[in-house]
């Protein structure tokens, strides 16, 4: 919170402490902080993260609907009949399909999924705007255990990293 408190009218500052508090495990203060920071984010590149944390709430929660909710908030385009995904969507459209799964909508969650990929083969891998380990995660969400490892693995060869694996 020490983030929170001494930038309290800036989203870095919250981003900051949400991140920090989803590392250590503190829940409720994740929570708290993603829904504050979805006040702050005024593009869609800030947003998935929030997210992400209010998502596996939701989920923890057994509240897939709300959690749907939310992304139709800010990303409706991706619940869409015909899913549109880009590059300023692509990681909520990676996070979005377990939403969609747990709320039985399989058809829905395989068409985004499919369209995920398919934009997901013409983007770099590293780089600001890289795709670092979004198709290892959303061949993984298909079922394709052999090609999401197979992914990872070369996503690690071509030099991906976090801070945790250093």
């Amino acid at each position: 919170s020490y983030f929170a408190e001494a930038f309290p009218d800036a989203g870095y500052g919250v981003e900051l402490a949400m991140r920090l508090a989803t590392v250590s495990g503190d829940d409720e203060n994740a929570v708290k902080f993603a829904e504050q920071q979805l006040t702050y984010s005024y593009d869609t590149f800030d947003l998935p993260y929030a997210l992400y944390v209010l998502r596996n709430h939701e989920i923890r929660q057994n509240r897939h609907g709300q959690a749907l909710a939310r992304y139709n908030d800010f990303f409706p385009e991706l619940a869409a009949a015909e899913p549109l995904v880009n590059r300023s969507n692509v990681m909520a459209s990676v996070d979005l399909v377990p939403v969609l799964r747990g709320l039985g909508r399989s058809d829905q969650a395989d068409r985004l999924a499919q369209r995920t990929l398919a934009l997901l083969q013409s983007i770099p891998r590293g780089g600001y705007f890289g795709s670092r380990t979004l198709k290892a995660e959303m061949l993984a969400l298909t079922g394709d255990k052999p090609a999401a490892l197979a992914a990872l693995n070369e996503d690690i060869e071509s030099g991906w990293m976090t801070y945790w694996l250093d």
